[in-house]
């Protein structure tokens, strides 16, 4: 029996993501640019499989609870990816039939299984589609944890920081597909007219109302592989992302420091906003990082970027008071970027989101070194927790009132209120 490429390249993709803890952007956009065979039609229905089995895939291993015999532990990983996609097909691909989602399924429980894992996973489902009549809001779950795919330890921190309603709202937001978001090379092209460009190679695309440097597009299948791509006219960013450099508040000649730059994202906005025209240091520990900064750079026409291997959270005296503006976009839960980043909902564990606020005011100390008097920090980051958010923003203040001021109200922004990624901004300003 043959097997469906696409559901085989689904299954292939969403096991590097599992067990090689490869980021689901990458993973799926290398899988779909290295395989020339796949059609657009292949490609969009890959991204969604993959995409929405990472969101559930919590919620999915408590269903598959509910109707398997073997526990978890014993079944094979590839078997409960097979389950995980069957069952996305199930409550959300309405287009696809029931023999077809358990055929398809039982074919590659042959392949990466055996007879007797062909007979369970046949079974698993078609006992799920009897009972739940394809409808998940059928499935009775035991709280938000379950029903949205989240850890029980970050259900807990969402809930304690905004209250139920709030989180069910936030996580109904998060599990709806993530935009393609694209920032405009000024440098190059403006927005309206890179927007002309995109429709007429067309692409859907439309203004952010987030950002004034931003396009959204409708599908962005393999954007990379597209002209305007390398020849510059844009870069790949999140809507919420680009407004750190527009808080910044960059101009021409201004020495910039980008403490946590890498892969490049706020550097090379800063730099186009300045017109290409001033100097920025961008800094990460690991020289790969930095390789991919110095590339986008060069696509972009970028020339006023150097990079620099720093480690933030350790003082360096040669930059005391050195800079016009800084920017600390620090480490973070990543718990604002479940839409575009899902497996962060089962990856992420409590004991390492626990060590991050200590490291990330280390750093936020750091950089208010590095600010010239009269000069700007802005703090960032991309999670909704207060604890590494507004918390760190209030202990800074009450430590360091004498020398900073908070210009304007800390900024947070959620999936569900924005319809973008959380993020979280705090403008400081040094008394000269």
């Amino acid at each position: 029996m043959k097997i469906d490429g696409a559901r085989e390249q689904a299954l292939k993709i969403l096991y590097k993501i599992y067990e090689d803890k490869a980021y689901s952007n990458k993973a799926l956009s290398s899988a779909l640019i290295e395989n020339k065979e796949l059609t657009d039609v292949d490609k969009g229905f890959i991204t969604e499989l993959v995409y929405g089995t990472l969101k559930y895939t919590l919620t999915f291993d408590y269903i598959i609870s509910l109707y398997s015999s073997v526990k978890k532990n014993k079944l094979s990983k590839w078997t409960m990816i097979i389950l995980r996609t069957g069952l996305y097909q199930i409550f959300f691909m309405d287009r696809v039939p029931d023999f077809a989602i358990c055929n398809e399924c039982v074919k590659l429980s042959g392949k990466y299984g055996h007879e007797g894992t062909k007979r369970f996973v046949n079974g698993v489902l078609r006992n799920i589609i009897r009972s739940t009549k394809r409808n998940i809001d059928n499935v009775e779950f035991p709280s938000l944890a379950e029903k949205y795919g989240l850890s029980q330890w970050m259900a807990k921190a969402f809930i304690d920081d905004f209250g139920s309603e709030f989180t069910e709202d936030m996580m109904r937001s998060s599990m709806s597909p993530a935009k393609v978001s694209l920032r405009a090379n000024t440098l190059k092209i403006s927005r309206e007219n890179l927007i002309g460009v995109l429709k007429r190679e067309g692409f859907s695309a439309y203004k952010s109302d987030i950002s004034e440097y931003g396009i959204l597009l409708e599908k962005g299948l393999a954007i990379t592989e597209n002209r305007t791509f390398k020849e510059g006219f844009f870069y790949i960013q999140g809507e919420s992302s680009m407004l750190a450099a527009e808080v910044l508040g960059p101009r021409a000649d201004d020495n910039i420091l980008d403490l946590c730059a890498a892969p490049g994202g706020k550097s090379t906005h800063i730099a186009e906003i300045m017109g290409n025209k001033g100097n920025i240091e961008a800094c990460d520990i690991y020289d790969n990082k930095l390789k991919l900064i110095e590339e986008s750079s060069k696509r972009l026409g970028i020339s006023i970027i150097t990079t620099v291997n720093r480690d933030a959270s350790i003082f360096d005296t040669k930059l005391s008071g050195k800079f016009d503006r800084v920017l600390a976009d620090v480490p973070c839960s990543g718990l604002g970027i479940l839409k575009s980043r899902p497996e962060i909902k089962f990856n992420r564990t409590k004991e390492e989101t626990d060590l991050i606020p200590e490291l990330q005011y280390k750093i936020l100390l750091n950089a208010a070194k590095y600010v010239r008097p009269g000069g700007t920090l802005v703090y960032s980051t991309c999670t909704v927790l207060k604890k590494e958010n507004i918390f760190q923003i209030e202990r800074f203040m009450s430590e360091n009132k004498e020398d900073f001021i908070l210009d304007g109200e800390p900024m947070t922004l959620f999936p569900n209120t924005h319809n973008t990624d959380g993020f979280f901004i705090a403008k400081l300003i040094r008394r000269n």
